[in-house]
């Protein structure tokens, strides 16, 4: 049979008008009457297949309009929720063998749009972001982190102001039972616990792990000085699921490429949450004005604090010590916020060994959020920025300070947050007696390196300056001695042989299988202190070392990541 058009078909064939009037009083209706089609079955039929066959082309367009788009098409007020999961061409190997695929539900700019530097300063439109990171990781969550308002401290714990004003004043600390143990043989000798604090000394312990992993808990007699014995796991509800539950949000983290972590033998998150648990849960049961010192164990007392320390302090939400690598630049030298610290040098680091917070409610906000996001918001992090197709990657993950602190070591998690301007007022502590007392070496080291007080300007009033005027081991000292969780942030041999002294035997802190197969994608670029692989030209990367042709640019804006 020659072929013809529908047109001609319908032209020649069709019923009239008169008969398509589908009423009862019409002797031609019948109930399978179709308007516009031609009266023979072979013709009928032809007609039905090419109207069937455009209708499933126009749906197969429509679903993929709809993929493309997300959940948000077509549906106001929905925006971050997440779409299904589709694979795409983006290292497919590693995304193999992590399991884990893209959440794409919110198409984003290409790669490399550019940033304004305001974006970056004032930290608004990040803090944006990362609060529709936040929304949309709540379909990850597998449970709730709840800081538990039972489990309290004696009122006897509590701290009163000082004779000459100062505000009350607690120290704050936690460590594995085993630790505890272990420096009890050596009489406490470089630990906390090697000197008498002047200042209520809240301790976290973890019996509630040691019960789970069937170890002997740690008595209250056993920790001396001590003015409160608080079990982390019970300050914070849903802690002890979230670390012992198979395939939780951190475990899926733990497979996920890029990911930094400064452990090669556990999941250092689940070391490190009961950290911020522990501070998150203190600063909510501490008065308004109180300040809160939290020092890592491996720390000694040397003099009580002073009005010096305290007019640095108590003028800002948090202080800590950073490691820059633009200590010698003439913007650092007059910064008074980190918002003065120049873009190329914006991506430093943090070192948590010390942390003054003076408490509040933008600090206890701070502290739940940085709790908060090792239960979802850091994975939902990790998928956008490393998984997926990188062409609709959200422009964020090419912002150095963010891209360098995907991981839950506290120093990432509190280091993200902080760059966000969550909170607002911080410092900086001056550190390193060897580097900042020795000029020689204060002038010629390269790397990520203390802020010393002796670059600060004097034509910058003292406690207006973003580092400050001493030293903090004038008050307490850090003797990193590789006895925690983290025994070096970096070494000049390769990555499989830093070895870390904390060798936990408890299954749920092994890292995955992934884990161990990628190990070599997670070590952190930025160079330690003093890091042979430095130049004098090349000291923002390791790769310095092995690249002549890396430089580190010094210009006005933030260094791409793509140079790390």
């Amino acid at each position: 049979m020659n072929s013809v058009s529908l047109y001609e078909l319908r032209k020649s064939q069709t019923i009239s008008l008169k008969d398509q009037i589908m009423t009862p009083d019409n002797p031609k209706y019948h109930s399978s009457s179709v308007p516009c089609l031609p009266t023979h079955p072979k013709q009928r039929e032809r007609v039905y297949r090419a109207i069937v066959g455009s209708t499933l082309l126009l749906c197969l367009l429509a679903g993929a309009v709809w993929s493309y788009k997300g959940p948000e098409f077509g549906k106001a007020g929905k925006m971050g929720e997440a779409a299904d999961d589709v694979p795409h061409d983006f290292h497919p190997e590693i995304e193999r063998q992590a399991g884990i695929l893209a959440d794409e539900s919110h198409p984003q700019p290409l790669k490399g749009t550019k940033l304004s530097d305001e974006r970056l300063i004032d930290g608004n439109s990040v803090q944006y972001f990362l609060e529709n990171i936040e929304r949309k990781s709540k379909n990850l969550q597998k449970g709730d982190l709840r800081l538990n308002p039972n489990a309290r401290c004696p009122d006897s714990a509590f701290p009163k102001k000082g004779p000459n004003g100062e505000p009350p004043t607690i120290f704050l600390t936690t460590s594995t039972t085993k630790f505890m143990r272990m420096k009890k043989r050596f009489n406490f000798s470089h630990s906390f616990w090697d000197s008498k604090s002047s200042y209520p000394v809240w301790y976290f312990h973890e019996n509630t792990w040691d019960n789970y992993n069937n170890r002997k808990p740690l008595r209250e007699s056993e920790v001396p000085n001590t003015s409160c014995f608080l079990d982390v796991f019970d300050s914070t509800e849903g802690l002890l699921s979230l670390l012992t539950t198979k395939d939780s949000v951190i475990d899926e983290l733990y497979k996920i490429p890029y990911i930094l972590s400064l452990a090669d033998t556990i999941m250092d998150g689940k070391a490190l949450i009961r950290k911020v648990a522990a501070m998150a849960h203190a600063a909510h049961q501490l008065p308004d004005g109180a300040m809160m010192i939290w020092v890592d164990v491996d720390t000694k007392i040397i003099k009580p604090f002073d009005k010096k320390f305290y007019d640095f302090a108590y003028g800002r939400d948090v202080s800590y010590m950073a490691e820059v690598i633009c200590a010698r630049s003439k913007e650092m030298k007059t910064a008074r916020s980190v918002g003065d610290i120049p873009q190329w040098c914006r991506d430093y680091k943090i070192e948590t060994g010390v942390f003054a917070i003076k408490v509040g409610p933008e600090t206890r906000n701070f502290l739940k959020k940085g709790l908060m996001w090792y239960n979802g918001p850091m994975l939902q992090l990790a998928r956008d920025c490393f998984l997926g197709n990188p062409t609709i990657r959200p422009p964020e993950c090419e912002i150095g300070w963010i891209r360098h602190n995907i991981g839950l070591n506290d120093v990432f998690v509190l280091n993200l947050l902080m760059h966000a301007a969550y909170p607002r007022k911080q410092g900086f502590f001056s550190y390193s007696k060897t580097l900042c007392n020795i000029e020689e070496l204060r002038e010629r080291v390269l790397g990520h390196c203390p802020p010393c007080h002796h670059f600060n300007d004097p034509q910058v009033e003292e406690k207006a300056h973003l580092v400050s005027s001493f030293l903090i081991e004038e008050y307490v000292e850090h003797y990193h001695d590789h006895t925690g969780i983290m025994a070096a942030l970096h070494s000049d041999v390769e990555f499989k042989d830093v070895k870390k002294s904390d060798k936990t035997k408890d299954r749920s802190m092994k890292p995955p299988p992934e884990f161990l197969r990628l190990i070599h994608t997670h070590l952190d670029p930025r160079p330690a202190c003093d890091d042979s692989r430095s130049r004098k030209d090349c000291f923002h990367t390791i790769k310095c070392g092995g690249d002549e042709t890396l430089s580190t640019p010094t210009g006005d804006t933030p260094i791409p990541v793509d140079l790390y």
